[in-house]
C-alpha cells in the first residue's frame, strides 16, 4: 500500500509556492515593461529616432522571453504537482 510521506508533501508545496511567487513577480516585470513601452511611444509621439525604436525592441523582446519563461514555469508547476510523494508500505494482515 501506498501512503504519503508528509515531509515530501511539504516540500512539495513548498515548491509549488514557490513557483506561484515567482510566476506572479514574473507577471509584475512584464506589466512594468509594457508601461515602459507605452510612456517611450508616448515620448517620442510616433517620432521614433533609432535609439527609441532600439528600447522599444528591447522590451518588446523582453516581454516575449518572460512570456516563455511563464510557459515554462507553469510547466514546472504541472509536474510539481505529479511529483509522487508517497512510499510503499507493507501491510500486515
Amino acid at each position: 500500500m501506498r501512503i504519503p510521506i508528509p515531509e515530501k508533501v511539504r516540500t512539495r508545496e513548498i515548491l509549488k509556492n514557490d513557483i506561484r511567487s515567482n510566476i506572479t513577480n514574473l507577471n509584475h516585470t512584464q506589466d512594468g515593461l509594457v508601461d515602459t513601452g507605452a510612456i517611450l511611444a508616448n515620448a517620442v509621439d510616433g517620432s521614433f529616432s533609432g535609439a527609441d525604436r532600439e528600447m522599444l525592441d528591447f522590451c518588446r523582446q523582453a516581454r516575449q522571453e518572460i512570456d516563455y519563461a511563464l510557459q515554462l514555469l507553469e510547466r514546472c508547476l504541472q509536474i510539481a504537482e505529479e511529483l509522487d510523494v508517497t512510499e510503499e508500505v507493507e501491510v500486515d494482515g
